[in-house]
């Protein structure tokens, strides 16, 4: 039976300079993981909740990742990923960042955005949801480093089944939207809990 790497991307929208992700590319690749990165053709117009759309620039961690490659010797590969995504702050989140405005119906759309639409964290639980790691516009480089190493401890307890039971009945009271569950960093609880994609309000 073929062996099915641990799978790591980067999409990004084709407007954004691919070479930017290379040095991420190139550290974290192994014999044993397989990192891509994914040029895309920028979205057309689209209905739906502005937080579920595609950023412009996504890191993507497949549930995969923390199979039998990360039982037996990824917990340093593990190490590096966080390192290489901390990296990428001044290319996707630091003040040069690109504001990324959606145009939409009045009262479709949020005036005041609080969340970078340019780049996001997703990454797969066992039971085949994605969670998408909203990232506050401008956020300061410490915050986005917790950010980083919350969610994905998160999805490694996920994905080994070691998540509390606080944790568990948090996620199991949300509806996923697409298969998909919003999460932001709650910086009083050091956790990322799910967010509703309408009214922002945070499931603690």
């Amino acid at each position: 039976m073929q062996h099915v790497r641990p799978k790591i991307a980067i999409v990004h929208v084709n407007t954004v300079p691919e070479g930017i992700f290379e040095e991420f590319r190139l550290a974290t690749t192994t014999p044993e993981v397989e990192v891509q990165v994914i040029a895309v053709e920028p979205p057309g117009p689209m209905a739906g909740l502005e937080w579920l759309m595609p950023a412009f620039v996504t890191g993507f961690v497949a549930s995969a990742y923390f199979g039998g490659f990360f039982q037996e010797m990824g917990k340093d590969h593990y190490v590096l990923l966080k390192e290489q995504l901390k990296k990428l702050y001044p290319k996707v989140a630091g003040p040069e960042t690109p504001e990324i405005r959606v145009v939409g119906t009045k009262g479709k759309v949020n005036e005041v955005q609080p969340y970078s639409l340019y780049f996001s964290l997703m990454g797969e639980a066992p039971n085949g949801l994605r969670l998408k790691l909203l990232l506050k516009k401008q956020v300061a480089p410490a915050e986005y480093e917790r950010c980083v190493d919350v969610f994905l401890d998160l999805l490694k307890d996920m994905n080994s089944g070691n998540v509390s039971d606080i944790v568990r009945r948090r996620f199991e009271s949300v509806v996923p939207m697409g298969r998909t569950i919003l999460v932001v960093y709650d910086e009083s609880l050091d956790e990322v809990v799910p967010i509703d994609p309408r009214t922002g309000e945070l499931r603690r």
